[in-house]
Protein backbone atom coordinates (compact mmCIF):
# COMPACT_ATOMS: atom_id res chain seq x y z
CA UNK A 1 0.00 0.00 0.00
CA UNK A 2 1.60 3.60 -0.83
CA UNK A 3 1.55 6.62 1.55
CA UNK A 4 -1.07 8.63 0.13
CA UNK A 5 1.10 12.60 0.91
CA UNK A 6 -2.45 14.69 1.65
CA UNK A 7 -5.06 15.86 3.53
CA UNK A 8 -8.21 14.08 5.70
CA UNK A 9 -11.06 15.96 4.40
CA UNK A 10 -12.81 15.92 7.37
CA UNK A 11 -10.19 18.08 8.95
CA UNK A 12 -11.47 20.54 7.25
CA UNK A 13 -15.06 20.11 7.42
CA UNK A 14 -15.33 19.79 10.95
CA UNK A 15 -15.79 22.92 12.96
CA UNK A 16 -12.60 23.10 15.84
CA UNK A 17 -14.65 25.08 18.12
CA UNK A 18 -18.06 23.78 18.07
CA UNK A 19 -19.52 23.12 21.65
CA UNK A 20 -20.28 19.33 20.97
CA UNK A 21 -17.66 17.16 19.46
CA UNK A 22 -19.48 16.36 15.96
CA UNK A 23 -18.18 15.52 12.05
CA UNK A 24 -21.20 18.26 11.18
CA UNK A 25 -19.63 19.95 8.18
CA UNK A 26 -19.39 23.57 8.90
CA UNK A 27 -21.92 26.45 7.65
CA UNK A 28 -19.45 28.71 6.47
CA UNK A 29 -18.04 26.20 3.61
CA UNK A 30 -18.51 27.25 0.59
CA UNK A 31 -21.40 26.24 -2.32
CA UNK A 32 -18.05 26.29 -4.53
CA UNK A 33 -16.24 23.89 -2.70
CA UNK A 34 -19.33 21.56 -1.72
CA UNK A 35 -19.54 21.18 -5.34
CA UNK A 36 -15.93 20.40 -5.99
CA UNK A 37 -16.30 17.86 -3.44
CA UNK A 38 -19.67 16.32 -4.66
CA UNK A 39 -18.67 16.22 -7.80
CA UNK A 40 -15.54 13.94 -7.68
CA UNK A 41 -17.62 11.77 -5.18
CA UNK A 42 -20.22 11.09 -7.95
CA UNK A 43 -17.55 10.45 -10.34
CA UNK A 44 -16.28 7.29 -8.02
CA UNK A 45 -19.76 6.46 -6.97
CA UNK A 46 -20.79 6.04 -10.55
CA UNK A 47 -17.73 4.34 -11.52
CA UNK A 48 -18.54 1.74 -8.39
CA UNK A 49 -22.53 1.12 -9.73
CA UNK A 50 -21.51 -0.24 -13.03
CA UNK A 51 -20.50 -3.33 -10.84
CA UNK A 52 -23.41 -5.81 -10.68
CA UNK A 53 -23.39 -9.13 -8.81
CA UNK A 54 -25.96 -11.88 -8.35
CA UNK A 55 -26.12 -12.24 -4.72
CA UNK A 56 -25.89 -10.72 -1.71
CA UNK A 57 -23.08 -11.50 0.70
CA UNK A 58 -19.65 -10.96 2.12
CA UNK A 59 -16.66 -9.96 -0.30
CA UNK A 60 -14.57 -13.41 -0.87
CA UNK A 61 -10.65 -13.25 -0.06
CA UNK A 62 -8.47 -13.37 -2.65
CA UNK A 63 -7.45 -16.73 -3.72
CA UNK A 64 -10.22 -17.91 -1.76
CA UNK A 65 -12.90 -20.20 -2.81
CA UNK A 66 -15.88 -18.33 -3.01
CA UNK A 67 -18.44 -21.32 -1.47
CA UNK A 68 -16.48 -21.06 1.65
CA UNK A 69 -16.99 -17.02 2.06
CA UNK A 70 -19.95 -16.32 4.46
CA UNK A 71 -22.86 -15.51 3.37
CA UNK A 72 -23.95 -13.07 5.26
CA UNK A 73 -22.13 -9.86 5.17
CA UNK A 74 -19.59 -8.43 8.25
CA UNK A 75 -21.51 -5.17 8.30
CA UNK A 76 -21.17 -1.99 10.75
CA UNK A 77 -24.32 -2.38 12.26
CA UNK A 78 -24.24 -5.65 13.58
CA UNK A 79 -20.74 -5.45 14.92
CA UNK A 80 -21.50 -1.93 16.53
CA UNK A 81 -24.35 -4.43 18.68
CA UNK A 82 -21.97 -6.69 19.41
CA UNK A 83 -19.09 -4.83 20.84
CA UNK A 84 -21.40 -1.90 22.16
CA UNK A 85 -24.56 -3.63 23.17
CA UNK A 86 -23.21 -7.70 24.18
CA UNK A 87 -25.96 -8.94 21.64
CA UNK A 88 -24.57 -11.23 18.65
CA UNK A 89 -26.92 -10.32 15.87
CA UNK A 90 -25.39 -12.44 13.15
CA UNK A 91 -27.26 -15.26 13.26
CA UNK A 92 -25.74 -18.22 11.18
CA UNK A 93 -22.94 -16.62 8.36
CA UNK A 94 -23.21 -19.10 6.00
CA UNK A 95 -27.68 -18.99 5.24
CA UNK A 96 -27.50 -16.09 3.18
CA UNK A 97 -30.44 -13.87 1.45
CA UNK A 98 -31.62 -13.97 -1.66
CA UNK A 99 -33.74 -10.80 -2.16
CA UNK A 100 -33.32 -7.38 -0.63
CA UNK A 101 -36.51 -8.28 0.97
CA UNK A 102 -35.23 -11.08 2.91
CA UNK A 103 -32.15 -9.02 3.57
CA UNK A 104 -33.69 -6.01 5.05
CA UNK A 105 -36.24 -7.88 7.10
CA UNK A 106 -32.56 -9.87 8.88
CA UNK A 107 -31.23 -5.87 9.16
CA UNK A 108 -34.38 -4.50 11.20
CA UNK A 109 -34.29 -7.66 13.04
CA UNK A 110 -30.78 -7.10 14.93
CA UNK A 111 -32.61 -3.45 15.75
CA UNK A 112 -35.37 -6.07 17.57
CA UNK A 113 -32.92 -8.60 18.88
CA UNK A 114 -30.84 -5.77 20.43
CA UNK A 115 -33.74 -3.93 22.06
CA UNK A 116 -34.96 -7.43 23.20
CA UNK A 117 -31.31 -9.06 24.61
CA UNK A 118 -30.10 -5.91 25.47
CA UNK A 119 -30.95 -4.81 29.63
CA UNK A 120 -30.77 -1.24 29.46
CA UNK A 121 -32.16 -0.83 25.72
CA UNK A 122 -35.17 1.24 27.03
CA UNK A 123 -35.31 4.16 29.54
CA UNK A 124 -38.42 3.42 31.21
CA UNK A 125 -41.89 2.03 30.50
CA UNK A 126 -42.96 4.92 28.21
CA UNK A 127 -39.65 4.48 26.34
CA UNK A 128 -40.11 0.44 26.24
CA UNK A 129 -43.39 0.66 24.78
CA UNK A 130 -42.26 3.50 21.71
CA UNK A 131 -39.18 1.03 21.28
CA UNK A 132 -41.57 -2.03 20.68
CA UNK A 133 -43.63 -0.19 18.05
CA UNK A 134 -41.55 1.30 15.94
CA UNK A 135 -39.23 -1.35 15.20
CA UNK A 136 -42.42 -3.93 14.40
CA UNK A 137 -43.88 -1.00 12.40
CA UNK A 138 -40.14 -0.84 10.23
CA UNK A 139 -40.89 -4.88 9.81
CA UNK A 140 -44.42 -4.12 8.13
CA UNK A 141 -43.22 -1.01 5.97
CA UNK A 142 -40.42 -3.00 4.42
CA UNK A 143 -42.49 -4.82 1.69
CA UNK A 144 -44.04 -0.92 0.35
CA UNK A 145 -39.94 0.16 0.56
CA UNK A 146 -38.26 -1.54 -1.60
CA UNK A 147 -38.05 -1.45 -4.92
CA UNK A 148 -38.81 -4.73 -7.40
CA UNK A 149 -36.52 -3.73 -9.91
CA UNK A 150 -34.04 -4.61 -7.63
CA UNK A 151 -35.50 -7.09 -5.45
CA UNK A 152 -33.95 -10.12 -7.16
CA UNK A 153 -30.92 -9.08 -9.49
CA UNK A 154 -28.17 -6.44 -9.81
CA UNK A 155 -26.55 -6.16 -5.80
CA UNK A 156 -23.71 -3.49 -5.26
CA UNK A 157 -20.66 -3.38 -3.68
CA UNK A 158 -21.53 -1.44 -0.23
CA UNK A 159 -19.74 0.14 1.85
CA UNK A 160 -21.31 1.04 5.52
CA UNK A 161 -18.91 3.76 6.40
CA UNK A 162 -18.07 5.32 2.52
CA UNK A 163 -18.73 9.01 2.82
CA UNK A 164 -16.88 12.35 3.18
CA UNK A 165 -14.63 11.51 5.91
CA UNK A 166 -13.25 8.64 3.45
CA UNK A 167 -11.69 11.05 1.18
CA UNK A 168 -8.04 12.25 1.07
CA UNK A 169 -7.67 15.49 -0.84
CA UNK A 170 -4.31 17.35 -2.25
CA UNK A 171 -4.67 20.40 0.64
CA UNK A 172 -6.59 23.21 2.34
CA UNK A 173 -6.52 25.36 -1.04
CA UNK A 174 -6.84 21.99 -3.21
CA UNK A 175 -9.68 19.89 -2.73
CA UNK A 176 -8.39 17.37 -5.51
CA UNK A 177 -9.21 14.09 -4.04
CA UNK A 178 -5.88 11.87 -4.22
CA UNK A 179 -7.28 9.30 -1.91
CA UNK A 180 -10.51 7.37 -0.55
CA UNK A 181 -9.13 4.85 2.33
CA UNK A 182 -10.47 2.95 5.38
CA UNK A 183 -13.40 0.74 3.18
CA UNK A 184 -13.31 -1.97 5.43
CA UNK A 185 -17.45 -2.45 5.99
CA UNK A 186 -17.48 -3.31 2.01
CA UNK A 187 -19.59 -6.17 1.21
CA UNK A 188 -22.44 -6.93 -1.69
CA UNK A 189 -25.85 -5.47 -0.83
CA UNK A 190 -29.03 -4.40 -2.30
CA UNK A 191 -28.83 -1.83 -5.38
CA UNK A 192 -31.26 0.77 -3.49
CA UNK A 193 -28.61 1.29 -0.37
CA UNK A 194 -26.11 2.36 -2.88
CA UNK A 195 -28.69 4.47 -4.87
CA UNK A 196 -30.36 5.42 -2.14
CA UNK A 197 -30.25 9.66 -0.96
CA UNK A 198 -26.53 10.00 0.50
CA UNK A 199 -26.39 10.14 4.09
CA UNK A 200 -23.25 12.14 4.17
CA UNK A 201 -23.76 15.00 2.38
CA UNK A 202 -23.03 16.96 5.80
CA UNK A 203 -20.78 14.10 6.66
CA UNK A 204 -21.91 13.68 10.16
CA UNK A 205 -25.13 10.55 10.19
CA UNK A 206 -28.23 11.96 10.38
CA UNK A 207 -28.71 9.39 13.12
CA UNK A 208 -26.61 11.20 15.74
CA UNK A 209 -27.48 13.31 18.25
CA UNK A 210 -27.03 16.46 16.53
CA UNK A 211 -30.03 15.88 14.44
CA UNK A 212 -32.63 14.89 17.11
CA UNK A 213 -36.09 15.86 16.77
CA UNK A 214 -38.06 17.43 19.85
CA UNK A 215 -41.98 17.18 19.59
CA UNK A 216 -41.35 15.49 16.29
CA UNK A 217 -40.03 18.19 14.69
CA UNK A 218 -37.25 18.09 12.18
CA UNK A 219 -33.95 20.08 13.58
CA UNK A 220 -33.14 23.02 12.03
CA UNK A 221 -29.71 21.13 9.79
CA UNK A 222 -32.89 19.36 7.71
CA UNK A 223 -33.54 22.01 5.79
CA UNK A 224 -29.74 22.28 5.07
CA UNK A 225 -29.14 18.74 4.05
CA UNK A 226 -32.11 18.84 1.88
CA UNK A 227 -30.92 21.52 -0.24
CA UNK A 228 -27.30 19.53 0.12
CA UNK A 229 -29.53 16.72 -1.63
CA UNK A 230 -31.02 19.20 -4.23
CA UNK A 231 -27.57 19.98 -5.71
CA UNK A 232 -25.98 16.33 -5.49
CA UNK A 233 -28.69 14.89 -7.61
CA UNK A 234 -28.49 18.06 -9.87
CA UNK A 235 -24.69 17.10 -10.10
CA UNK A 236 -24.65 13.35 -10.39
CA UNK A 237 -27.12 13.99 -13.03
CA UNK A 238 -24.37 15.97 -15.10
CA UNK A 239 -21.96 13.42 -14.36
CA UNK A 240 -24.18 10.77 -15.50
CA UNK A 241 -24.55 12.32 -19.07
CA UNK A 242 -20.74 12.65 -19.07
CA UNK A 243 -19.50 9.19 -18.85
CA UNK A 244 -20.55 6.54 -21.00
CA UNK A 245 -22.66 3.56 -19.84
CA UNK A 246 -24.61 5.95 -17.74
CA UNK A 247 -26.75 7.44 -20.53
CA UNK A 248 -30.44 6.14 -18.82
CA UNK A 249 -29.12 8.16 -15.24
CA UNK A 250 -30.38 4.88 -13.42
CA UNK A 251 -28.44 5.98 -10.20
CA UNK A 252 -29.95 9.44 -9.96
CA UNK A 253 -32.93 8.16 -10.90
CA UNK A 254 -32.75 5.36 -7.36
CA UNK A 255 -31.89 7.98 -5.35
CA UNK A 256 -34.90 10.27 -6.57
CA UNK A 257 -36.99 7.46 -5.65
CA UNK A 258 -35.70 6.62 -2.53
CA UNK A 259 -36.42 10.33 -1.27
CA UNK A 260 -39.99 10.15 -3.24
CA UNK A 261 -40.63 6.90 -1.55
CA UNK A 262 -39.51 7.63 2.36
CA UNK A 263 -37.32 4.46 1.52
CA UNK A 264 -34.26 6.49 2.30
CA UNK A 265 -34.87 7.33 5.83
CA UNK A 266 -35.44 3.28 6.16
CA UNK A 267 -32.07 2.97 4.57
CA UNK A 268 -30.37 5.27 6.93
CA UNK A 269 -31.67 3.50 9.84
CA UNK A 270 -30.78 0.11 8.17
CA UNK A 271 -27.26 1.18 8.55
CA UNK A 272 -26.78 1.95 11.96
CA UNK A 273 -27.57 0.13 14.72
CA UNK A 274 -29.12 1.44 18.45
CA UNK A 275 -31.88 3.26 16.65
CA UNK A 276 -34.39 5.79 18.42
CA UNK A 277 -37.56 6.67 17.49
CA UNK A 278 -37.02 10.25 18.19
CA UNK A 279 -34.32 10.66 15.38
CA UNK A 280 -34.49 12.46 12.32
CA UNK A 281 -34.60 9.35 10.26
CA UNK A 282 -37.46 7.67 11.98
CA UNK A 283 -39.62 10.87 12.38
CA UNK A 284 -38.91 11.41 8.97
CA UNK A 285 -40.14 7.72 8.23
CA UNK A 286 -43.63 8.42 10.44
CA UNK A 287 -43.92 11.80 8.94
CA UNK A 288 -43.81 10.08 5.49
CA UNK A 289 -46.70 7.21 6.89
CA UNK A 290 -48.43 9.25 8.95
CA UNK A 291 -51.72 7.63 7.91
CA UNK A 292 -50.68 3.84 8.47
CA UNK A 293 -48.50 4.75 11.64
CA UNK A 294 -51.80 6.18 13.75
CA UNK A 295 -53.66 2.77 12.16
CA UNK A 296 -51.44 0.82 13.76
CA UNK A 297 -50.98 2.59 16.99
CA UNK A 298 -54.95 2.17 17.43
CA UNK A 299 -54.94 -1.42 16.87
CA UNK A 300 -52.22 -2.54 18.84
CA UNK A 301 -52.33 -0.18 21.82
CA UNK A 302 -52.59 -1.40 25.25
CA UNK A 303 -52.00 -5.27 23.56
CA UNK A 304 -51.19 -8.00 25.96
CA UNK A 305 -47.62 -8.78 24.49
CA UNK A 306 -46.84 -4.98 24.29
CA UNK A 307 -47.81 -4.20 28.03
CA UNK A 308 -45.94 -7.70 28.82
CA UNK A 309 -42.46 -6.56 26.78
CA UNK A 310 -42.43 -3.25 28.58
CA UNK A 311 -43.28 -4.72 31.96
CA UNK A 312 -40.04 -7.37 31.59
CA UNK A 313 -37.87 -4.29 30.03
CA UNK A 314 -38.36 -2.56 33.31
CA UNK A 315 -38.06 -5.08 34.89
CA UNK A 316 -34.72 -5.68 33.15
CA UNK A 317 -33.13 -1.98 33.79
CA UNK A 318 -33.52 -1.97 37.26
CA UNK A 319 -31.39 -5.35 37.70
CA UNK A 320 -28.99 -4.01 34.99
CA UNK A 321 -28.94 -0.71 37.06
CA UNK A 322 -28.47 -2.47 40.70
CA UNK A 323 -26.06 -5.04 39.32
CA UNK A 324 -23.97 -2.35 37.49
CA UNK A 325 -23.69 0.09 40.73
CA UNK A 326 -22.60 -2.94 43.03
CA UNK A 327 -19.48 -3.26 39.64
CA UNK A 328 -18.91 0.36 39.73
CA UNK A 329 -18.51 0.06 43.43
CA UNK A 330 -15.44 -2.43 43.00
CA UNK A 331 -14.55 -0.50 39.90
CA UNK A 332 -13.43 2.07 42.43
CA UNK A 333 -11.33 -0.22 43.92
CA UNK A 334 -9.33 -1.01 41.11
CA UNK A 335 -8.60 2.57 40.47
CA UNK A 336 -7.28 3.42 43.53
CA UNK A 337 -5.18 0.62 43.66
CA UNK A 338 -6.87 -1.45 46.03
CA UNK A 339 -7.76 -4.58 43.83
CA UNK A 340 -5.95 -5.78 40.44
CA UNK A 341 -7.63 -6.16 37.21
CA UNK A 342 -7.34 -9.87 37.51
CA UNK A 343 -9.21 -9.51 41.10
CA UNK A 344 -12.10 -7.50 39.36
CA UNK A 345 -12.73 -9.97 36.26
CA UNK A 346 -12.52 -12.66 38.82
CA UNK A 347 -15.14 -11.10 41.12
CA UNK A 348 -17.39 -11.05 38.32
CA UNK A 349 -17.25 -14.80 37.47
CA UNK A 350 -18.92 -15.84 40.66
CA UNK A 351 -21.85 -18.31 39.72
CA UNK A 352 -21.24 -17.62 35.88
CA UNK A 353 -20.83 -20.17 33.48
CA UNK A 354 -17.08 -21.12 32.38
CA UNK A 355 -18.13 -20.40 28.65
CA UNK A 356 -18.43 -16.63 29.89
CA UNK A 357 -15.24 -16.79 32.42
CA UNK A 358 -12.98 -17.68 29.14
CA UNK A 359 -14.38 -14.86 27.36
CA UNK A 360 -13.53 -12.44 30.61
CA UNK A 361 -10.16 -13.88 31.05
CA UNK A 362 -9.27 -12.99 27.75
CA UNK A 363 -10.34 -9.37 28.04
CA UNK A 364 -8.13 -9.04 31.22
CA UNK A 365 -5.49 -10.98 29.99
CA UNK A 366 -5.28 -8.61 26.47
CA UNK A 367 -6.81 -5.69 28.74
CA UNK A 368 -3.30 -6.19 30.96
CA UNK A 369 -1.11 -3.05 29.23
CA UNK A 370 -4.25 -0.77 28.28
CA UNK A 371 -6.55 0.08 31.16
CA UNK A 372 -8.69 2.04 28.98
CA UNK A 373 -12.38 0.24 28.52
CA UNK A 374 -12.11 -2.75 30.08
CA UNK A 375 -14.51 -2.18 32.79
CA UNK A 376 -16.68 -1.37 30.13
CA UNK A 377 -15.49 -4.42 27.96
CA UNK A 378 -17.05 -6.38 30.90
CA UNK A 379 -19.92 -4.87 31.34
CA UNK A 380 -20.87 -5.75 27.59
CA UNK A 381 -19.77 -9.30 27.93
CA UNK A 382 -21.61 -9.74 31.38
CA UNK A 383 -24.31 -8.20 29.72
CA UNK A 384 -24.42 -11.16 26.42
CA UNK A 385 -24.22 -13.67 29.58
CA UNK A 386 -27.17 -12.35 31.06
CA UNK A 387 -28.96 -12.22 27.42
CA UNK A 388 -28.57 -15.57 26.94
CA UNK A 389 -29.79 -16.73 29.75
CA UNK A 390 -32.70 -14.89 28.90
CA UNK A 391 -33.34 -15.47 25.18
CA UNK A 392 -35.81 -18.41 25.66
CA UNK A 393 -38.37 -16.55 27.50
CA UNK A 394 -37.71 -13.45 26.07
CA UNK A 395 -38.56 -14.70 22.37
CA UNK A 396 -41.69 -15.62 23.86
CA UNK A 397 -42.54 -12.16 23.75
CA UNK A 398 -41.41 -11.17 20.20
CA UNK A 399 -45.13 -10.10 18.79
CA UNK A 400 -47.07 -10.91 16.00
CA UNK A 401 -48.54 -7.41 15.38
CA UNK A 402 -47.19 -3.83 14.96
CA UNK A 403 -48.32 -0.52 16.51
CA UNK A 404 -47.14 3.38 16.22
CA UNK A 405 -44.62 5.85 18.27
CA UNK A 406 -46.34 8.08 20.81
CA UNK A 407 -45.24 11.48 18.70
CA UNK A 408 -43.46 12.92 21.67
CA UNK A 409 -40.03 13.06 23.10
CA UNK A 410 -40.41 13.67 27.09
CA UNK A 411 -38.32 13.76 29.06
CA UNK A 412 -38.11 10.64 30.52
CA UNK A 413 -37.07 9.56 27.07
CA UNK A 414 -34.56 11.98 26.38
CA UNK A 415 -32.50 9.71 28.76
CA UNK A 416 -31.82 7.38 25.72
CA UNK A 417 -28.97 8.77 24.66
CA UNK A 418 -27.14 7.65 27.61
CA UNK A 419 -29.63 4.47 28.89
CA UNK A 420 -31.28 3.13 25.42
CA UNK A 421 -27.69 2.92 23.63
CA UNK A 422 -24.56 1.24 24.01
CA UNK A 423 -23.24 -0.41 27.27
CA UNK A 424 -19.95 1.48 26.57
CA UNK A 425 -20.56 4.53 24.10
CA UNK A 426 -19.08 4.86 21.30
CA UNK A 427 -17.54 7.64 18.65
CA UNK A 428 -20.36 8.58 16.58
CA UNK A 429 -19.38 7.03 12.68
Amino acid sequence: MDFVNGVNLSDLLKDPNAERPTRLMREDISDSDIEIIYRQLANYLLQLFKLDFDRIGSLPWPGVEPQITPARPLTFKAHSILQNGGVNTFGDRHHGYTTTTEYFQYVVGQDWEQLVQQPNSTAGLYDAKNKYVAFQFLKILIPDLVNAKYDHCKFKLICDDLGLANLIVRSKEDLTVIGVVDLEWSYIGPAQLFGSAPWWLLQDRPVNSAWDCEDDEPPKIAARYLKCLESFIQILEEEEGKMPGHEERELSSLIKWSQASGAMWLHMLLLSGFNDYCSFPFTQLRRHFHTEWVKCEEESDNTEALEAFAARKVSELEEYDEALEKREEIKALVDCGKMTKEEFVASALISKPSSLACSLLFVANNETRNDKGLFQKVAAWLSLWASELRDAALRRCSPSSAVASRGKCSEENKEVEFRGKPLCRSQES
